[in-house]
């Protein structure tokens, strides 16, 4: 069985172009597998969707077994991701964004990351998720990876 961990813009893409109404099943399963742990996101997800109070936020906000506070290894695998890509640290915040949370909890839990993130084109340009995954051996899915997976059925 697969498990997955997803990416801040995962949860923006279900939610613009599969709303609840009419996709009802699809919210259900989450729920369902973010219970059974199936599906799960390290907290810093949540905090990057809070930054935008709408119905997804307030979803989400009522999901507390699907977003993970980081564990010692999660917070140690992080370290280690951006000793290798410095630049996903905000360099305002000096706070990483969540991508480097996502693939540590990724590879501590062996799940396969979920983002709509592209790879990057070219040396010299910022890493992206799959380019990271890549280089780490993580699985990366896009969201309609997820979806084949949870075999709905539409």
């Amino acid at each position: 069985m697969t498990t997955f961990c997803l990416d801040t813009n995962a949860f923006i893409e279900a939610f613009r172009y599969y709303p609840r109404d009419p996709f009802g099943k699809l919210w259900d399963t989450l729920e369902a597998w973010g219970q059974e742990g199936r599906i799960a996101a390290p907290h810093e997800v949540l905090e990057e969707l809070s930054k935008i109070e709408d119905d997804l936020y307030g979803w989400a906000k009522t999901q507390a077994e699907l977003f993970r506070q980081p564990e010692e290894a999660v917070q140690r695998q992080v370290i280690a991701i951006l000793k290798a890509h410095p630049e996903w640290v905000d360099a305002e915040t000096q706070r990483p964004v969540a991508d480097p949370w996502v693939i540590a909890q990724a590879c501590v839990d062996g799940r396969t990351v979920v983002t709509q993130e592209r790879p990057a084109g070219g040396p010299g340009g910022l890493p992206k998720i799959p380019n990271v995954c890549d280089e780490m051996e993580i699985g990366c899915v896009a969201w309609l990876g997820l979806v084949r997976e949870m075999q709905l059925g539409y």
